[in-house]
């Protein structure tokens, strides 16, 4: 039997340590987590990683939380991962705008093991 690859996680977030815990929750379920703090990371990795997921703060400075969203939804030859946003700024508001702009799900910050695990999950397993 084959060994099936580690997830390949694009992970996108402008603070630090917001970056870093979020890089060690994904890290810890045994996935291949490469992080971005800005756009100009972000678009090095995209064009490299060919992520199986995406984890991207909503709020950032350009290009934000949406801005990665319409990049990774222009595909990747013909691929689309998945896209989690992540966001401190979370309401019934904020939760209905991203399900109708295409992100598979969102998560609230500050950011929680569980929460993330179980929502990467779920995610995954729609893929």
């Amino acid at each position: 039997m084959a060994d099936t690859p580690p997830l390949r996680i694009l992970l996108i977030d402008d603070e630090p340590d917001s970056l870093r815990l979020a890089h060690d929750i994904l890290e810890m379920t045994g996935a291949e987590v490469h992080c971005a703090a800005n756009g100009e990371e972000f678009s090095a990795l995209w064009s490299t990683t060919h992520p199986d997921l995406v984890v991207v703060d909503l709020a950032m400075p350009k290009p934000d939380g949406w801005d990665v969203l319409a990049r990774v939804r222009a595909g990747q030859q013909g691929v689309s991962p998945q896209v989690i946003a992540i966001t401190s700024y979370y309401s019934e508001s904020v939760l209905s705008r991203a399900r109708r702009a295409g992100f598979d799900a969102l998560v609230s910050k500050p950011l929680r093991y569980a929460e993330l695990i179980e929502v990467v999950e779920r995610v995954m397993s729609r893929a």
